[in-house]
């Protein structure tokens, strides 16, 4: 069984009460239950609940300031122009770019080793040319930075001089000095806890250990995955982090995001309003007739659940399959098609079919004609011819009017 969370935009309706706060959600996801999801537009009205949109779902499970999935090759394609515009000697450009490479790396919803080596190597580039610029200060705090949350990603002394390595060196020293304060995680199992690329060490229940002071993103890791990443700010007082790693390792954001499990939805679905301090969390399925409204199930953060039907995701969509299979209504029988002469081809718009026979049995009827004015005042001889060949005028006129009048009835049948 998976479930999704839905992207919904919250508001309140006019009430003398106030709504229950949602976060929608749906089980059994597929193709179809998406895209009837994603032509829901007021989902507040579908549900009588002020549903929390995405973003706000997010924020809530991590505290992060504007969570996102990044996408790696633009991160690396940003770094890459950080540099051309270093080369063109814009280091304030350049520097501001690197500054948004460690903001995208801040708002990640997901650990990434690879965006985590990104982030350390904007963090050594602005060191390094605000070390270029004489900007002292600003270098070793830069260079204190990366040496604080990105230990793990050494300096590449092929891309940088030696007052860089120096300039590290001396931010190590001062880290050590570095105030600190004191990080409690509290998990519900066996995991392992890194702080940005410090690993923190095993928490069996609960974690204690001494940080530098300043900001950090932390999460938790197993053999079955890894939770969301959390932000904390590390000062004098302890901060502590309790992380459900259980509904946070089912969770997986793509095309809409997707939390998955099976006999245990209605504990995932209750801790997921707890922890976003909602009222509820809803989930949609699909019965076995998929056309009919989506399954309700409505769990509240206290455990009472009931099951709604939601008539917002009924299928309202025509069939398409039963509407190209049905053929459309035959037309009426047209009566002109039994007229010969093209009539009845004029009729049904085929006018150079109707010309043609029209000219065809205008022809043999003309000669008929003259065969039969002919005959009059001959001898014997000749009359015999005349009427022989105004016999045989007489029989290909009639199988022409016959043709004429079949073909048109058989256009009429195809075309029906």
């Amino acid at each position: 069984m998976v479930v999704v969370i839905v992207t919904l935009a919250g508001m309140l309706t006019a009430q003398a009460q106030p709504q229950s706060t949602a976060v929608v959600v749906a089980t059994e996801v597929d193709a179809e239950m998406q895209q009837r999801m994603l032509q829901v537009t007021d989902w507040n009205q579908a549900l009588e609940r002020t549903v929390l949109d995405q973003a706000e779902v997010q924020r809530r499970l991590t505290s992060l300031p504007a969570p996102r999935l990044p996408d790696l090759a633009a991160v690396r394609s940003m770094l890459e122009q950080a540099n051309d515009r270093e080369a063109a000697y814009d280091t304030a450009g350049a520097i501001a770019i690197r500054r948004d490479v460690l903001q995208v790396y801040d708002n990640a919803l997901l650990p990434s080793l690879d965006l985590q080596t990104l982030a350390a190597t904007a963090l050594q580039d602005i060191a390094s040319s605000e070390l270029a610029e004489g900007h002292d200060k600003e270098a070793l705090e830069a260079a204190r930075t990366a040496q604080r949350r990105f230990p793990n990603v050494a300096l590449d002394a092929r891309r940088h001089p030696p007052s860089v390595a120096q300039l590290f060196k001396r931010a190590a020293i001062e880290l050590k000095k570095a105030p600190t304060g004191e990080l409690v995680v509290t998990t519900p199992s066996k995991v392992r806890v890194m702080a940005d690329g410090v690993a923190l060490g095993e928490s069996n229940g609960r974690l204690s250990v001494k940080l530098p002071q300043g900001t950090w993103r932390i999460w938790l890791a197993d053999n079955e995955g890894t939770s969301l990443v959390h932000a904390v700010t590390v000062a004098s007082q302890t901060v502590s982090v309790d992380v459900d790693m259980q509904l946070e390792r089912s969770l997986s954001w793509t095309t809409v995001p997707v939390l998955r499990c099976k006999d245990d939805c209605d504990a995932l679905l209750r801790a997921l309003a707890n922890r976003t301090s909602t009222d509820e969390a809803v989930g949609l399925s699909l019965g076995e007739n998929t056309r009919a409204p989506a399954n309700g199930r409505f769990v509240r953060a206290d455990g009472t659940t009931s099951s709604v039907p939601v008539v917002a995701l009924a299928d309202l969509k025509p069939n398409l399959a039963l509407t190209a299979a049905s053929p459309p209504p035959p037309d009426r029988f047209s009566a002109w098609s039994l007229v010969p002469f093209g009539v009845g081809q004029l009729a049904q718009k085929r006018y150079v079919a109707g010309s043609i026979y029209g000219g065809i049995q205008a022809g043999l009827l003309a000669w008929n004609i003259v065969n039969a004015t002919r005959s009059d005042g001959r001898n014997a001889a000749e009359e015999s011819d005349h009427r022989k060949m105004q016999n045989l005028s007489a029989g290909l006129l009639i199988g022409a009017m016959v043709a004429n009048v079949a073909e048109a009835l058989i256009v009429d049948a195809v075309s029906d």
